[in-house]
């Protein structure tokens, strides 16, 4: 009799660890750009200027020294939601919005000593001016120097984002705040101002004996009394700026632009360049041509944006925003002659 053959089957459960997929894209996060100068675009030069007396350079004139970046980045992976990007220089920070395309800031930069407050500029002019002699130095002290000095600034960019854990058995834990980091050099020019246009020249006496032109002394003669530099080629600048054009915006009446106003004067010939500057927001250059004393009136519109889908009907609080303008006017060589920054509020007000 044949036997009986039996087969037994068994199953086995056996666990299956989830591998989390690649990232979709590898892309950077935040990255910047030094903007090469464009008067056109109203871009200019970053720049310090230093001064003194006739003989030796003294002090820094430079107050604000402004950068032109572009910056750009996307989303990290599992992003949900962006929790703040900014450029800190030494103690400064400015603060930018969600890195997306590329998009052009001016950031005025509180002067502070290029190469984090090592690289003194007034013992660097004076290091030029001092290794100078004869004609040499006569054409220093009349027309002054400039110089390219790189990685005048190190800008460390950071960009915060709430990105979610990855996908997965083990994988539960909630969205966490990730910080991404880079870094963008500026490259600035240190301009030696002149200190004395008249270095080196002579006149005839009446003798006809020809001596070195005393620069302290006035053109009167008088011994007594020093020569005083001509006021500035730019008055003090005027600014206004008016909420306009009123919007629906669900139960709110709101102004959709801000009317700006400058004043540009001068006291002789002049050329050079106007523009508003505002968050995120720069205006469209306008050229300025003074063939002697005059001026004249430069407007703008910056827009408002109040994104409706905030404003609803349980809104109790009327909208506003803290807004802040800066009017600049710079000479052909991009340089900043005069600036005049005004702040405002604008609120929005309830229908009926």
């Amino acid at each position: 009799m044949p036997k009986k053959v039996y087969r037994v089957f068994c199953t086995f459960s056996v666990p299956v660890l989830a591998i989390a997929a690649p990232e979709a894209r590898a892309t950077t996060v935040i990255e910047a750009f030094q903007v090469s100068p464009d008067s056109d675009a109203g871009i200019g030069q970053t720049r310090v200027v230093v001064e003194g007396n006739r003989q030796r350079y003294t002090r820094v004139k430079t107050q604000t020294v402004s950068l032109w970046i572009r910056m750009k980045g996307h989303p990290p992976a599992r992003s949900r939601g962006h929790q703040g990007s900014q450029m800190k220089i030494a103690s400064f920070v400015y603060d930018f919005g969600e890195p997306d395309e590329p998009r052009i800031y001016r950031v005025d930069l509180p002067y502070q000593p290029p190469k984090n407050g090592s690289f003194d500029t007034v013992l660097f002019c004076n290091g030029k001016l001092n290794a100078l002699s004869g004609n040499a130095r006569v054409d220093f002290l009349r027309n002054g120097g400039t110089y390219t000095v790189r990685n005048a600034y190190d800008g460390e960019l950071r960009s915060s984002w709430l990105v979610a854990d990855r996908p997965g058995i083990g994988f539960e834990d909630p969205p966490t705040v990730q910080t991404w980091e880079n870094s963008v050099e500026i490259i600035a020019q240190i301009k030696c101002a002149p200190l004395n246009r008249n270095a080196g020249a002579t006149r005839t006496n009446p003798e006809g004996n020809a001596r070195r032109t005393n620069p302290d002394r006035s053109p009167s003669g008088n011994p007594g009394s020093r020569r005083t530099n001509p006021p500035p080629t730019v008055k003090p600048l005027s600014l206004t700026a008016a909420p306009a054009n009123i919007e629906q915006v669900g139960r709110w009446r709101c102004p959709s632009t801000v009317r700006l106003r400058g004043r540009v004067d001068v006291r002789r010939a002049f050329n050079g360049k106007a523009i508003f500057v505002g968050a995120q927001w720069l205006s469209t250059p306008s050229d300025l041509a003074f063939g002697g004393e005059g001026g004249r009136y430069i407007v703008a519109s910056y827009p408002l944006d109040w994104q409706i889908g905030g404003l609803t009907s349980s809104t109790n609080s009327a909208p506003r925003k803290q807004l802040s303008f800066t009017f600049n006017v710079s000479d052909a060589d991009g340089e900043l002659q005069r600036s005049k920054r005004r702040n405002m509020t604008v609120t929005c007000q309830r229908n009926g």
